[in-house]
């Protein structure tokens, strides 16, 4: 079982990879686009603003990442975790079938066996936010 997560936030990036240590995680799109070439995720997590820089769709965004995986029909659960309602919105109109789970809204509880992930929960959280 593989992960992904889009997201340049520091301390979200730390929560993952204490969540999911074997997770691929950039903050760079077209780093994003060649791990989503090369490799079959069975989960996908999606932030759309990146850098620090809010917008509401283009280029070196989450948005960015939706149409290509749109486009080129990735399969794989998606959850969108951006703050940024518009962006979200506008992902979840290119990727019906995702889900839009705000970070902070959640947790993720992995098991792993051997180095291997074999089993990822996404439980509910009564945090209110974590980062920007």
């Amino acid at each position: 079982m593989k992960v992904f997560a889009l997201e340049d936030n520091e301390v979200r990036i730390v929560l993952f990879r204490k969540w999911i240590p074997t997770i691929h995680i950039t903050k760079d799109v077209k780093v994003a686009i060649e791990l989503l070439k090369k490799n079959s995720y069975s989960l996908i997590f999606l932030d759309h603003d990146l850098g620090g820089v809010f917008e509401v769709s283009g280029p070196n965004t989450g948005y960015e990442i939706a149409k290509y995986i749109a486009d080129n029909d990735i399969k794989g659960k998606i959850i969108i975790h951006s703050y940024n309602t518009v962006g979200a919105k506008n992902m979840m109109a290119l990727l019906p079938k995702a889900i839009y789970l705000p970070f902070g809204s959640f947790i993720c509880v992995s098991t792993i066996e051997n180095g291997e992930l074999v089993n990822l929960e996404v439980k509910p959280s009564k945090l209110e936010s974590i980062g920007d």
